[in-house]
């Protein structure tokens, strides 16, 4: 029997390991695209991708500690943006909000 291919995660995680035993800094995954698989896979409306995009413009783009790369191991950039995707969808629907919905007279 042959051996199994690898999975996918495995060969991320010794990529990363590869590049940081070499010292080299892994370029940030391409995010916005990676959302809009996602939201396409999900088949979320338009408008979740675009607010899911916004957020990551807002809070990820510029900022060294919250890159999307595999720069760390224990984080995987996926999982950063499945959960920009939720927080969209949190933002769009109006998910998990106390607030009433019609202001009060």
């Amino acid at each position: 029997q042959p051996p199994a291919p690898p999975l996918p995660s495995w060969l991320l995680v010794a990529a990363a390991k590869l590049a940081s035993t070499l010292h080299i800094i892994p370029p940030n995954v391409n995010a916005e695209l990676l959302l809009l698989k996602y939201a396409r896979e999900l088949m979320l409306p338009e408008e979740v991708y675009q607010v899911a995009c916004e957020l990551y413009r807002l809070y990820l783009v510029d900022s060294p500690l919250l890159n999307i790369s595999f720069t760390f191991l224990s984080s995987s950039p996926y999982t950063i943006l499945m959960t920009l995707l939720c927080e969209a969808l949190k933002i769009c629907y109006k998910i998990g909000t106390s607030a009433p919905t019609q202001a009060p007279s």
